[in-house]
């Protein structure tokens, strides 16, 4: 395990490292800041966070990073993960009050071993330094690495991820002169990079999830805090005087939805803002809800079909069956995907897909490989219907699904949207991709930044929202 050196740390995973060292590469040496206009951003970002460089003192290194490439003497990104298949990592750091001295960087794995050492020597009071490591004849292995910058008594590390997905890093943006440098505390109504951090408070543990609904988008968490929005960028938070609060939401018909545990203590509302408690009577709770031909239509906590007319008063969604007196239960416990669309129900089970116009006579089309879609989603599109899990994404037309073969589809997708006249997708790490025929996918942004995950995402008016690292965060499209 690493030992904490580090000053400057980007949360790390496990790795196991290549046999030797990696090939050594020369740095790209040191300069004094100034010469460009990128410099003198970067120069005024260390200042606001650090204190004003040049004015003598001990030793500094300062805000050490990872990044694709070099511009105009600064870095274009911040990396926290690296694709294993990159030839080069990039080392950047400033430093202060370090004339005429040697500033080294080596480059270290999980175990401890040295894969390269690089060494250059201090020109003027304050600078920046960069390094370049060459991979060597093969890909790098995956799993954590650092960058431990010295000179002097000072120390600066720098951690970071290489794995099998696509390099992961938040663009350093320069608005009106000024430069964000990363690992600042976020404060609502601040910017990472292009997204905008939702200007309301974040519960202590954080949203969880968006709840799309006609007009507006909820943010919720399992504690019952709820944020509303009409536009995804301005954001009122509510604080409802719930009795029990619920655990998971959702909206049909006009109306939001959230269910407890508790028979007595489910609720609905028109806004978010204001809720209506209603009771299940003696049927289980729901976990979730849908509007259909039949009204609204939920599944239970025992996976039982249930269904209302008026989204209050709950009876079983049954069939008769002759020679019995009351009706057949239907259970959605092995129904890997369920939901409605055009007039129709629609089930994937086993590897095929059902649908119908009634839960209890549903059509079986069959389909090959299909394979597990636990936790499946389905986007009914103009051109293209599309199936998806996490870590596979499907091209489904009639009775037949093949899956679409895409290296930036790889895994790790939480949504994909129609958008304009094709498709946008949005990744577990927060990167947003484009498509026009869900098969070739091109990065369309970076995500805000971070090694914090998406939990959810949701369109709005022009912008999409998503819940990353329990912040609610917006990039306007």
């Amino acid at each position: 395990m690493l030992k904490p050196r580090c000053i400057f740390s980007l949360v790390v995973i496990s790795l196991l490292i290549l046999g030797g060292c990696g090939r050594s590469a020369d740095s790209g040496g040191v300069a004094e800041f100034g010469s460009t206009a990128e410099e003198t951003a970067m120069v005024d970002a260390l200042a606001r966070r650090y204190g004003a460089l040049g004015q003598g003192g001990a030793p500094r290194l300062l805000q050490g990073m990872m990044t694709t490439k070099f511009e105009n003497g600064v870095p274009v990104d911040h990396v926290v993960s690296y694709n294993w298949g990159v030839e080069e990592l990039h080392a950047w750091v400033a430093y202060d009050n370090l004339e005429g001295d040697t500033l080294k960087a080596e480059l270290v794995s999980s175990v401890g071993t040295t894969l390269d050492v690089q060494e250059v020597r201090a020109k003027g009071t304050f600078g920046r330094a960069n390094f370049t490591f060459q991979r060597g004849e093969v890909a790098w292995s995956a799993g954590k690495y650092q960058v431990i910058l010295t000179a002097e008594d000072a120390e600066e590390v720098v951690e970071f991820i290489i794995n099998n997905f696509d390099t992961h890093a938040s663009r350093l943006v320069i608005t009106d002169g000024q430069l964000a440098l990363p690992g600042a505390e976020l404060v609502p109504g601040a910017a990472s990079g292009n997204w905008q951090v939702a200007d309301v408070p974040q519960p202590e543990d954080g949203f969880s999830q968006l709840i799309r609904g006609s007009d507006r988008v909820l943010a919720v968490n399992y504690r019952g805090s709820i944020a509303s929005s009409g536009d995804g960028e301005q954001w009122t938070l509510h604080e409802p005087d719930f009795n029990v609060a619920p655990t998971r939401f959702g909206w049909a018909n006009g109306r939001f939805f959230g269910f407890t545990s508790s028979r007595t203590h489910q609720y609905t509302s028109g806004d978010g803002s204001s809720w209506t408690q209603f009771e299940m009577g003696t049927h289980d709770p729901l976990v979730s809800i849908m509007y259909t031909h039949d009204g609204y239509v939920g599944r239970s906590e025992r996976n039982h079909a249930l269904q209302s007319d008026d989204g209050h008063n709950w009876q079983r969604y049954g069939y008769a069956v002759e020679g019995y007196h009351s009706l057949q239960n239907i259970y959605l416990d092995d129904v890997g995907l369920f939901t409605y669309h055009d007039g129709l129900y629609w089930w994937i089970r086993d590897g095929a897909i059902e649908s119908g116009t009634k839960m209890e006579d549903m059509t079986v089309h069959t389909s090959e490989g299909l394979g597990s879609v636990s936790g499946g989603q389905v986007l009914f599109g103009s051109s293209k219907t599309l199936l998806y899990t996490q870590y596979r994404l499907y091209h489904w037309e009639g009775n037949r699904i093949t899956e679409i073969d895409s290296d930036n589809t790889g895994g790790g997708f939480v949504k994909i949207f129609v958008h304009g006249d094709g498709y946008l997708a949005v990744r577990s790490n927060g990167n947003i991709y484009r498509s026009g025929d869900a098969v070739n996918w091109d990065r369309f942004d970076d995500g805000p930044g971070g090694l914090e995950s998406v939990t959810d995402a949701a369109f709005i008016g022009n912008r999409l929202v998503l819940i990353f690292g329990g912040r609610i965060y917006s990039l306007a499209l």
